[in-house]
C-alpha cells in the first residue's frame, strides 16, 4: 500500500507543485490542494484492486478464511453429499464481498474523477 501512495505523489508533475509555490500555497496547502487530490485519483483504483486481493487471498475480517470455509464446507459436504449447495454458497459469499468492496470502490473513483 506505501508502494502505492509512494508511486502517486511521485507520479504527479514537478510544474504542479511548482505552480503551486508560484502562487503562494504553503507545503501543507500544496499538498492539501495540489498534490493529494491529484495523487489519490491516481492511488483508487490499484488501492481497490490491492483490497480485493488482500480479501481474497487473507482471512475475512479475521473470522473466516477461505481455507477455514472450504475446510467446514468439505465437512458439510461429507455429510449431506451435497456439494454443489455448499460450494455455491460459499463462492456467493466471497462474491458478494468482492463485488461490494469493488462497487465501493469504483463509486470512490468516480466521485474523484469528477471532483
Amino acid at each position: 500500500m506505501s508502494e502505492i501512495i509512494r508511486g502517486g505523489v511521485e507520479s504527479i508533475a514537478r510544474g504542479q507543485v511548482d505552480a503551486g509555490k508560484a502562487i503562494g500555497l504553503s507545503f501543507v496547502q500544496r499538498l492539501r490542494h495540489v498534490i493529494v487530490p491529484q495523487a489519490l485519483r491516481r492511488i483508487l483504483p490499484a488501492w481497490v484492486n490491492t483490497a480485493v486481493e488482500i480479501v481474497k487471498s487473507s482471512s475475512l475480517v479475521s473470522l473466516v478464511s477461505v481455507v477455514d470455509l472450504t475446510m467446514a464446507i468439505q465437512q458439510v459436504v461429507g455429510r449431506t453429499r451435497e456439494a454443489l449447495l455448499f460450494y455455491a454458497v460459499a463462492a456467493t459469499l466471497y462474491f458478494a464481498i468482492n463485488f461490494t468492496l469493488s462497487i465501493m470502490g469504483r463509486r470512490l473513483e468516480n466521485r474523484f474523477a469528477h471532483a
